[in-house]
């Protein structure tokens, strides 16, 4: 008989989810009411989460989505906490590029440095020639990827070797499928460059390029505001005594609407939460809803240091985060192929 190969990780769940899967199994067999995974509930949930609009940390999307996510969790009979901490922002008044007689837009990258109401005048040079960038623009070309935060090696690393060859400035080529600039996930404590540094969406960046191998002169313009403002998680118990745990979480911020990022992670969640406490009645339940996710996981930091239950107590613990997104793409030559 053959075998298929099977390793820890896979053995671990498995064990984990045995005894979760028996105890759905006989709840299912007691309440027959699924109504909350129905398709059009779930829809309305992701279009609700949509219309909130932007999700950036402590801002008004995000907000509205703390206290929609808080009434529902209380609904389901949760007593709800919200743990709130600092998160910064910056919200940009101008962001482009002035390249002889075109203006050509970027995307700032928070934390943002300004360039103040003069711009900075300087020649574009790309940071792939292996020469001084004093006093440049540098144009960081990044590989092809579906990239999602700065902190990644491949990202990391081209843009603090153009600060280091000293640019006054850097923009930031996020070449992949979609064509778009791409904003990053970044740490909260500080910027990650000292300088100005802008997206540069790839389908727009044929001028720039083709500019900065001549060294032409351009001005990059970066104005805004920011600063500090708080943040919530939302925190759902249910406790039953001497009962391990079973946790739910998701994250709901984000640079933009998040709407297929974070949407159906969120609708998935509130399903759970009202069909879990019947299906699981000898567990403790703990959902959670977290903030800060784009400040490299900021919120779920602060949950793992002073919510989240001992690994000794905890049965399981499911995450749904964009392993939880809208449907996935296959990359094709010049275009993208949704999948089924």
């Amino acid at each position: 008989m053959s075998r298929l190969p099977t390793d820890r990780r896979t053995l671990l769940k498995a064990g984990l989810a045995a005894p979760i899967a028996l105890q759905v199994n006989s709840a299912a067999a007691v309440s027959r009411d699924l109504t909350m995974f129905g398709s059009e509930r779930l829809f309305t949930d992701v279009q609700s989460y949509t219309e909130a609009g932007n999700k950036q940390s402590g801002g008004e999307g995000d907000r509205w989505t703390a206290d929609w996510t808080a009434k529902r969790l209380s609904s389901a009979g949760f007593e709800v906490e919200r743990q709130t901490f600092d998160v910064p922002w910056f919200e940009a008044s101008r962001c482009d590029l002035r390249l002889g007689d075109i203006t050509i837009p970027l995307v700032a990258q928070p934390l943002a440095i300004e360039t103040g109401e003069a711009g900075l005048a300087a020649p574009l040079r790309l940071a792939e020639i292996p020469e001084r960038l004093d006093g440049a623009i540098a144009v960081v070309r990044l590989p092809f990827r579906r990239w999602s935060s700065l902190v990644d090696r491949a990202a990391r690393e081209p843009l603090a070797d153009a600060l280091a060859r000293g640019a006054s400035g850097v923009i930031l080529i996020t070449t992949g499928p979609t064509g778009e600039a791409l904003l990053l996930n970044v740490p909260a404590g500080h910027p990650v460059s000292e300088k100005p540094l802008a997206l540069l969406a790839p389908r727009l960046a044929a001028p720039v390029i083709e500019a900065a191998r001549h060294g032409a002169a351009a001005k990059l313009a970066l104005r805004g505001r920011g600063g500090a403002r708080a943040a919530q998680n939302i925190i759902g118990r249910l406790v039953r005594s001497g009962r391990p745990w079973l946790v739910v979480s998701t994250p709901r911020s984000g640079w933009t609407d998040c709407a297929g990022e974070r949407g159906p992670g969120i609708a998935m969640w509130l399903a759970l939460a009202d069909w879990m406490p019947r299906a699981f009645p000898q567990h403790s339940l703990l959902f959670l809803c977290n903030s800060g996710h784009e400040y490299e996981n900021l919120g779920a930091s602060h949950i793992a240091d002073k919510v989240g239950p001992a690994p000794s107590e905890t049965a399981f613990w499911l995450h749904l985060g964009a392993n939880a997104a809208a449907r996935d793409y296959q990359e094709m030559p010049g275009r993208l192929l949704p999948l089924p």
